[in-house]
């Protein structure tokens, strides 16, 4: 038997027994109107219900719970407790003025902790509790006791932007804006890395391996040579980097006073507005981390690399533990009609983004971020779970203070909502501002990444050619995209096998020259795709980690940055950059209209293993063949700027073609430009 609570005078109970008006005793409640649909009876009440002060019901004599997980879907309870006004500790050096939501509770008292004291707020008409204290507490530690009908919870806030070491407290802080301003390339290359990943390898001079202050090092190098850490990256040629979590995450993840006792990517969010403190140098200073991060960023964007933020709005590590719904129970996540947890992410929650308060929420962390870190994009994890409604708000939000935002996320196919709300990519015409990751590519390069790991176009798989080239000219009709800009062109990310590991399971008795000559070819045909490329970090010298598919919580020897790796395959890393240039140099790749594509591209070639096209002077023709080819070209004079696994954005060689033949190499990209 189900209780929901779907209006403040109105109940629905759910139940295969009959049930009579005079079975059920409300106290302090009469029953006005009572009748019965398909199992399910509608109680009409003779007054409103107070959500904070529920009354107790029987049936049958027995005790019942009252559930308000319909109630909270309603405009009338928006328009009841739905509130902009701002929550958190809002600092000054005379006083802090402490806010904080809870329709459900009774009481609520600030502790503040280090004074060990504990002060009563005052609950205001939309249900934030509000106290002013009148002195200096910079630095302070707090906590808020909760009081409900039945409990009382201890929590931190949800709206701290510092906590102590740990996420034990929340802690008061004075957070300026970053001195730093926001970036925008029009030719965008992302590159996805771990801070810890990073600045981790041991044999190198970086001082604070493994922290934000460690990025920020330069003229850091092995003993062998080889650059690391900033100086590598900034040689890459790459103009976003896609860092992994960075908020704080769960201890018993990453415990930030013994950072190395264990690994963790960190998509285990407990504090969501504040900086992770494993990542730095002091993580009992509650100021050092948020400095620290700010410094990395500014450091960055003085190198031309814009920054972007990994965010996981869409669960949290602990769902009961966690102060969402320490303050406001069950009003966070979603829960299905037993009052359990729907859990769509395979992570035992999924956040209710379509309830007002927790959209509001999500938008007001993500402003946050924005405006005093200066991120100049977010990469949205599952980004599925979340609704289309929330998805264009936070667009709408952010763009209003960076025109530039960039937002992309995984935009699987997710049944936690209805399928019309889902922001997936089935929905991407619906928020056409927002890139969604491209899949299908990946798949049709390098074989299914679940489950039954397969082989792709790079491992010859045939008759995915025409798929690919489809998606290479901008994924027109693979899903309802608008524009190109709204596909991430990948092969590689940190979840799942690497491309070279991927290679080596599936290719379990090839050649690993022909290996490396597969996974070059791969990484090519996303340097030359429209869209916006995607790189994981280390795909550039075919990083492994040992077959490992699922490295959240595998060591630092499996996750690391490799840079003897690095060092071993300089002439794969140099063909890289090569090809980043090459890519930055011709802004045809930047054209964000299907009809201009069609208009200034050709397909030459999409069969036999043979993907071949021209944009304006670019001919650009990837084989996956073992074996050389003669491709019909037209005559004339053209720069070489790709061929052999070489590259160079000068040339590499001019040709002359008198027999409208040019060879392909074995397993590689040529790439032509008309003199």
């Amino acid at each position: 038997m189900i209780i929901h609570v779907v209006k403040f005078n109105e109940l629905e109970i759910k139940t295969d027994r009959k049930i009579n008006k005079e079975d059920i005793l409300i106290t302090g409640f009469n029953i006005l109107e009572f009748f019965v649909k398909d199992n399910i009876y509608t109680l009409i009440l003779d007054k409103n219900l107070l959500i904070n002060d529920l009354p107790e019901i029987k049936i049958f004599n027995e005790n019942k719970e009252l559930l308000l997980t319909k109630l909270f879907k309603t405009k009338e309870f928006d328009n009841l407790y739905y509130t902009e006004e701002k929550l958190g500790a809002l600092y000054t050096n005379t006083h802090t003025i402490f806010k904080v939501w809870s329709p459900l509770a009774k009481e609520i008292n600030l502790i503040l902790v280090d004074d060990n004291t504990k002060y009563p707020m005052s609950r205001k008409e939309n249900a934030v509790f509000e106290i002013k204290i009148d002195k200096d507490l910079l630095n302070q530690k707090y906590l808020y006791e909760v009081i409900f009908k039945d409990k009382k919870n201890i929590s931190t806030d949800p709206y701290a932007i510092s906590s102590s070491a740990n996420e034990k407290y929340s802690v008061v802080v004075d957070i300026k804006e970053n001195n730093t301003n926001f970036l925008n390339h029009e030719n965008k290359i992302i590159y996805e890395a771990s801070i810890r990943d990073l600045t981790f390898f041991k044999d190198s001079n970086i001082e604070n391996k493994a922290k934000f202050l460690g990025l920020t090092e330069e003229n850091k190098a092995t003993s062998f040579g080889q650059k690391v850490g900033l100086d590598y990256i900034k040689d890459l040629g790459i103009n976003y980097i896609q860092f992994l979590p960075i908020f704080d995450f769960s201890s018993d993840s990453v415990d930030e006073l013994n950072q190395f006792s264990k690994y963790n990517w960190g998509y285990d969010p407990v504090n969501y507005n504040v900086v992770e403190g494993s990542y730095s140098a002091n993580p009992h200073d509650p100021n050092s981390r948020i400095l620290e991060l700010q410094n990395l960023i500014k450091v960055l964007h003085n190198n031309s690399i814009s920054v972007i933020m990994d965010v996981v709005y869409n669960h949290v590590f602990d769902a009961k533990k966690h102060s969402f719904d320490l303050i406001v129970p069950n009003y966070y996540f979603r829960l299905d009609e037993n009052n359990k947890y729907i859990a769509a992410t395979g992570c035992s929650n999924d956040v209710a983004s379509e309830h007002s308060m927790v959209r509001r929420y999500i938008v007001d962390s993500l402003i946050f971020w924005l405006s005093k870190y200066k991120f100049d994009g977010f990469r949205f994890d599952l980004m599925g779970i979340l609704d289309l409604d929330t998805m264009a708000e936070i667009y709408d939000k952010l763009s209003r203070i960076n025109k530039n935002i960039l937002i992309l996320g995984e935009g699987w196919d997710m049944p936690s909502l209805e399928k019309e709300k889902r922001a997936n990519q089935k929905n991407a015409d619906k928020i056409p501002n927002i890139a969604f990751f491209n899949d299908s590519i990946r798949d049709l390069i390098k074989g299914s990444t679940f489950e039954n790991i397969g082989c792709g176009y790079i491992s010859r798989v045939e008759n995915n050619e025409k798929n690919i080239l489809k998606n290479i000219l901008s994924g027109y009709e693979i899903m309802p995209y608008t524009k190109p800009s709204q596909l991430i062109q990948y092969v590689e990310a940190h979840d799942n096998l690497t491309l070279y590991d991927q290679l080596k399971l599936t290719m379990p008795y090839e050649d690993e020259n022909d290996i490396i000559k597969r996974h070059l070819l791969g990484t090519s045909i996303i340097l030359f795709s429209f869209g916006i490329p995607f790189i994981h970090s280390g795909q550039e010298f075919l990083r492994t980690k040992m077959g490992d598919e699922n490295s959240y919580k595998s060591s630092d020897d499996i996750n690391m940055i490799d840079y003897k790796r690095a060092y071993e395959f300089s002439e794969y890393v140099d063909y890289f950059k090569e090809l980043v240039k090459i890519r930055k140099y011709f802004n045809i790749f930047t054209l964000n209209d299907f009809e201009k594509i069609k208009k200034c591209s050709k397909v030459l070639k999409d069969d036999n293993y043979i993907i071949a096209y021209e944009i304006k002077d670019l001919i650009i023709v990837h084989n996956a063949n073992y074996f050389e080819f003669d491709f019909d070209i037209n005559n004339g004079k053209y720069t070489v700027l790709v061929n052999n696994h070489k590259a160079k954005l000068s040339g590499l060689d001019t040709i002359n073609i008198v027999d409208n033949k040019v060879k392909l190499n074995a397993l590689s990209t040529l790439v032509l430009v008309k003199s």
